[in-house]
């Protein structure tokens, strides 16, 4: 039987328009690779679809929402520092 390797997806900014699409296709084709999205934004209104990405979990997706430099008024509980050491 193949080992398959998980999919980890790593994306700062507007650069999840290209991973959403991906992970949507990924989603509608059923594929059975663990998948985990890494999103990465100074402040939670650079996370733009926060609610979209977070709804894949009803499909198996992980996702990590990271913040560099949150405002105060974002109130963040989350991740914060960079995406791409988030996702190391």
């Amino acid at each position: 039987m193949p080992t398959y390797r998980s999919h980890v997806l790593v994306c700062g900014g507007t650069g999840f328009a290209p991973i959403k699409a991906i992970v949507e296709h990924l989603v509608a084709a059923r594929c059975t690779r663990p998948m985990t999205v890494y999103w990465g934004g100074r402040t939670r209104a650079d996370l733009y679809l926060l609610e979209l990405a977070q709804s894949w979990a009803q499909s198996g997706v992980r996702f990590v929402p990271v913040l560099s430099d949150a405002a105060p008024g974002d109130a963040w509980s989350g991740r914060s520092g960079l995406v791409h050491h988030a996702a190391m």
